[in-house]
């Protein structure tokens, strides 16, 4: 889709839901079935479900940190079975939040290993899978590494991505981190830092100044991270997303989640401190209360408002605008004077209304005639809106 020369100027802001990554990862209904895939798969590594030349011949990761591995598994299904009392794992973590119980931490945490397997873990979750296959066979949603191969461009012998486009993000997954590092070919964090994707090692403790860039490529991720970065609290730089290859069977993928895990933790066997549960925050959770958020999370917030404020064209995708999040997309959405607004999505118009109490544009008279704001709407697809300057 091209906009043409006389949209070259223009600030472009994708806002993206969990419906972006739906091809690699399933939206908040789905989570329940695949933690139950996953709990079957990891489980067939535990002793007790071998015999002893099976067991023999794991890795010596495996067969020396069964307890580990346990643990792993006892949390995943924990969740999943909490998750039947509760229509979402969103609703079950508000729950935990308002009773400002420690489990909020075991939930993240849950969360934090699921999201590892979801996406690195390709072939052989799936074909051991219990429930109906349902299409997440790969670790990266392809629609990320084609919006990425159309903005980025090789200049002065590096590469860069194209000015005057930013994203905001409800997402906690790495699947934009993922697929620029395909490109890029850079550790997690300094991806993070040099291409501006918040939070990151500096804005994680930055409480104020403006952290945008003028007219440079950012991310502002609405909800933090969902993953262990040991380096938050002991100094290391690599992150175990950094060590997984292509070549790696899945022995060697789940070894590398129990080393994360010692690292992480040591010999605390009830996981209960880790930066990286404030790394990762959902949208009612508040600096104010029960104190879960990294420290400069009002700041991303901030600086996403004023991204938006200064967006000519919105693209949203795969985002419902649910309740829960109805504070902040309030907050953040104020000060819009867009040019355009595009809604990719099963229901488009749907979205439409659903963001007029959010968007003072859409309330106006008129809007669809008023050259001021022009509305388009997208049918879901196999690609990302895309437009080229």
């Amino acid at each position: 889709m091209n906009l043409g020369n006389q949209f070259k100027s223009m600030n472009i802001v994708y806002y993206l839901g969990a419906g972006a990554s739906a091809n690699a990862i399933p939206t908040i209904n789905g989570i329940r079935t695949r933690l139950k895939d996953l709990i079957v798969f990891l489980s067939k590594y535990l002793k007790e479900n071998l015999n002893e030349t099976g067991f023999n011949e794991l890795n010596f990761n495996l067969k020396n940190n069964q307890t580990i591995l346990i643990k792993i598994i006892d949390e995943l299904d924990w969740l999943y079975v909490q998750t039947q009392f509760h229509q979402t794992v969103d609703t079950f973590a508000k729950k935990l939040f308002l009773q400002e119980s420690n489990e909020l931490k075991k939930l993240k945490r849950s969360l934090i290993t699921y999201f590892y397997f979801e996406q690195s873990l390709k072939f052989e979750w799936t074909d051991f899978k219990i429930n109906d296959f349902n299409g997440y066979e790969n670790t990266l949603d392809l629609r990320y590494d084609s919006l990425f191969a159309n903005i980025i461009t090789r200049k002065n012998n590096s590469l860069e991505v194209e000015e005057k486009l930013n994203i905001v993000t409800w997402n906690y997954d790495l699947q934009i981190e993922m697929a620029l590092k395909n490109y890029f070919n850079l550790p997690i964090n300094e991806l993070k830092k040099n291409l501006r994707i918040h939070p990151n090692r500096i804005s994680y403790d930055l409480t104020s100044g403006d952290i945008r860039v003028q007219d440079k490529f950012q991310v502002f991720k609405l909800n933090g991270n969902a993953f262990l970065d040991s380096g938050l609290s002991l100094g290391y730089q690599s992150t175990v997303y950094d060590k997984i290859k292509t070549e790696l069977n899945a022995e060697e993928i789940i070894s590398l989640y129990i080393d994360e895990i010692k690292t992480e933790f040591s010999d605390d066997l009830n996981l209960t401190n880790s930066a990286a549960f404030k790394y990762f925050n959902f949208a009612w959770e508040t600096n104010e209360n029960f104190g879960t958020n990294y420290n400069g999370r009002s700041n991303v917030i901030e600086s996403a408002k004023k991204i938006l404020g200064d967006a000519d064209i919105l693209i949203v995708i795969g985002y419902s605008f649910p309740t829960f999040n109805f504070e902040i997309d309030k907050k953040i959405l104020s000060n819009c004077q867009l040019k355009e607004l595009i809604i990719q999505d099963t229901n488009p118009d749907n979205i439409k209304e659903r963001m007029k109490p959010l968007l003072k544009q859409l309330n106006l008279p008129n809007h669809n005639n008023n050259p001021q704001l022009k509305y388009s709407p997208i049918e879901i697809s196999q690609y990302f809106p895309i437009y080229k300057y």
